[in-house]
């Protein structure tokens, strides 16, 4: 089971963005690359953390990752997320 942490003071959902759903094969880095944004910057975005613990938390809980990753450690993107990440406008290099 993945390890987690509930943050002690919880980030607001990101009012602004554009939506992605991730499915089955996607990670940290297909999606950052996909959109040319860097992997902390995306996940600082959604969360406001980088803490590893924490962001199973929000994980789990907000997007709705359900599937641990090959070590167990971390979960993982799937097409059962019930969530999007968002990607901040600026963030986007199109």
């Amino acid at each position: 089971m993945p390890i987690e942490s509930k943050p002690a003071k919880l980030a607001p959902v990101p009012s602004w963005g554009t939506p992605y759903r991730v499915k089955d094969g996607d990670d940290w880095l297909s999606v950052a690359s996909k959109f040319r944004v860097g992997v902390q910057s995306l996940i600082k975005h959604n969360f406001d953390t980088l803490n590893t613990n924490e962001v199973n938390w929000y994980l789990r809980t907000r997007v709705g990752c359900v599937t641990p990753g090959p070590k167990g450690w971390n979960w993982k993107f799937s097409s059962r997320a019930r969530a999007c990440l968002q990607l901040g406008d600026s963030q986007i290099n199109y």
